[in-house]
């Protein structure tokens, strides 16, 4: 069986299912390929200057039910001493707190209404001809098919699957996130942040009501090792405080890396144009505004403009590059440990 469509949008995660809501809005002709989300409610949010993007793309209100706000933040980083920052400070108001399940299912939905043909499987192989359209293989429940499209567009995350066939992937440093559920923490809507030696800790609560608490360090974190390490954070460890671990710990990457696309008629939005060290809030958010700015570029491109795609791509190369200088200084505000490995690894990445 053959399909043929304008663009191939591989994922169907945030970044992939707003990309091809809004070629869908374009009039392009989009295929999403993608599986239904299986993501936890493991306490990302959305930084408030989303609310407007996605109000002025009429998406807010179909997210709005996914999305809780999240009021303070409370930050022990280079002192002793914790500092509160509340939302009522930031022009744009409150973080917010996703039910990434829902949301990534309203966000797919939303893509189907514009027009998008949905199909739930795996790109198993692509390849294009010279001067020709994509041929994008995926394993569906019903067999294999084969999908062309003009464009391709990568959305498969940190795998950055069809980005790493055709391009390169710079990488910063190596991160990890060990994260634990806790049922009966303290869960109020503040997200707070602490700087241990070995690394640092986040804990915010889940849309549903648990406690998620986070160690990102170099290497993950052993399941012997958590309750000494999280002793050496005292907030995060009376905040967890009698909680009862629910379910299994997790292991994420958590490292900066930036995509080098040389493959024509290709483009990659969220973790696979550029991911995010957990301690800036990016990645969610640069999921949805990536995920607008590639639909834009292709448009744009399909109306003739011939410097759209290299905007783009030169557009990501000096978000990195002002992430990473960001990044530095935000590393740079500890001095509590000079010489342990962690700390002037960062610094110097």
């Amino acid at each position: 069986m053959n399909l043929t469509d304008s663009v191939v949008v591989v994922g169907a995660g945030p970044a992939g299912a707003v990309c091809a809501r809004e070629l869908g809005r374009a009039g392009i002709n989009v295929t999403l390929i993608g599986g239904v989300s299986r993501h936890p409610a493991d306490g990302e949010t959305l930084k408030p200057v989303l609310r407007p993007r996605l109000e002025s793309i009429g998406l807010w209100e179909r997210v709005r039910p996914a999305a809780k706000p999240l009021t303070e933040t409370t930050s022990s980083w280079g002192t002793d001493e914790p500092s509160d920052i509340s939302s009522v400070l930031d022009p744009y108001g409150d973080s917010w707190l996703i039910d990434r399940r829902h949301f990534d299912r309203v966000l797919v939905e939303a893509a189907v209404d514009a027009g998008a043909v949905l199909v739930p499987g795996q790109a198993i192989g692509a390849r294009r001809h010279v001067d020709g359209p994509w041929l994008v293989a995926a394993r569906t429940g019903g067999g294999d098919i084969d999908i062309r499209g003009d464009w391709v567009v990568d959305a498969t995350g940190r795998a950055a699957w069809l980005v790493r066939q055709s391009g390169s992937r710079r990488r910063i440093e190596r991160l990890t996130a060990t994260g634990r559920r806790y049922d009966g923490g303290r869960a109020e809507a503040r997200l707070l942040i602490e700087s241990v030696s070995t690394g640092w800790w986040y804990s915010v609560p889940s849309f549903d009501g648990a406690l998620i608490a986070v160690h990102v360090a170099a290497h993950p974190l052993d399941d012997d090792d958590w309750e000494t390490a999280i002793s050496a954070a005292p907030l995060t460890a009376e905040r967890v405080g009698r909680g009862t671990v629910a379910g299994p710990s997790w292991v994420r990457p958590a490292g900066s890396s930036l995509s080098f696309i040389t493959g024509s008629n290709l483009l990659a939005v969220g973790d696979a144009m550029v991911s995010f060290d957990p301690v800036t809030g990016d990645g969610l958010s640069f999921a949805v505004v990536s995920g607008i700015e590639a639909a834009t570029t292709i448009a744009a491109a399909a109306g003739g403009d011939g410097t759209a795609r290299d905007r783009y791509l030169r557009g990501a190369e000096l978000l990195f590059a002002r992430y990473c200088e960001n990044r530095r200084q935000v590393y740079g505000d500890e001095h509590r440990w000079p010489d342990a490995p962690f700390w002037s690894t960062q610094r110097a990445s």
